[in-house]
């Protein structure tokens, strides 16, 4: 009896010590569960999240301009200037304030900064175009970018200049006409005052080649709230430059 008594105790002692053990192999178990969860969470953390993506800068629509980049000029300065040529003449351009669209014929030049410089290379750019010298390829497409109030008047008036001295040149099928002397040279511009809320008078610095005189050409452009237009007369007088230093450079 007392070696049958002893069997069990050492039984029930036995399966007491492999119940201890599993308790602890189970504890272990879990504390390294939860040490490795926790590393993971800090990793996530650290990464931004489990699904965290940079987000892409935000890519400009069609036909709008992006912002220029850091140290940039961010309304257009003569840093940011160039030139283009059109039928014989030199117009000022700004990859910041204009034009940021140039029509395949040439007639239309739209996209211009609602700001000064913006409009001033607007009254450039239509003045030029809306010229009878450039022929109706030109100047008809660019009737678009005055107040549709003027249109069908200021068309009358171009089509009938060409016309005259077209047939005084003998140029038919609507070419451009033949250069009655040098183009001028845009120097520099000037306003009278500055506004988005009523038209603006852009003073052009012109200097024709091989002479010394530099003119002013008054041109007048309104913001139709998406763009600059050119509000008629196109061009009403010319007048001698008195001041240079008045004028910004284009």
């Amino acid at each position: 009896m007392i070696n049958k008594i002893d069997g069990d105790l050492a039984t029930f002692e036995d399966r007491v010590a492999k119940h201890l053990l599993r308790r602890r192999l189970v504890t272990a178990a879990v504390v390294v569960v939860v040490a490795l969860g926790m590393m993971v969470l800090i990793v996530i953390l650290a990464r931004g999240g489990p699904h965290h993506r940079t987000a892409p800068a935000p890519v400009p629509p069609a036909g709008s301009s992006s912002p220029a980049p850091s140290g940039a000029p961010s309304a257009g300065t003569a840093a940011d200037l160039s030139t283009m040529t059109l039928d014989g003449g030199t117009l000022p351009v700004s990859r910041i304030a204009g034009p940021h669209t140039i029509s395949a014929d040439g007639g239309q030049a739209s996209g211009f900064a609602k700001t000064p410089l913006g409009a001033a290379l607007a009254a450039v750019h239509l003045g030029y175009r809306l010229e009878p010298n450039l022929g109706p390829r030109v100047f008809l497409p660019a009737l678009s970018q005055i107040p549709a109030a003027h249109r069908e008047e200021v068309r009358q008036q171009l089509l009938g200049r060409y016309a005259d001295a077209a047939r005084a040149a003998g140029i038919t099928g609507g070419g451009p006409l033949p250069a009655t002397g040098p183009v001028p040279d845009y120097l520099g511009w000037r306003l009278d005052e500055f506004s988005t809320t009523r038209p603006v008078t852009v003073h052009v610095e012109a200097l024709t080649p091989g002479t010394a005189a530099r003119l002013d050409a008054p041109l007048t452009v309104e913001w139709s709230g998406s763009d600059w237009q050119l509000v008629p007369p196109l061009l009403s007088s010319v007048s001698p430059v008195s001041d240079p230093s008045a004028y910004t450079a284009f």
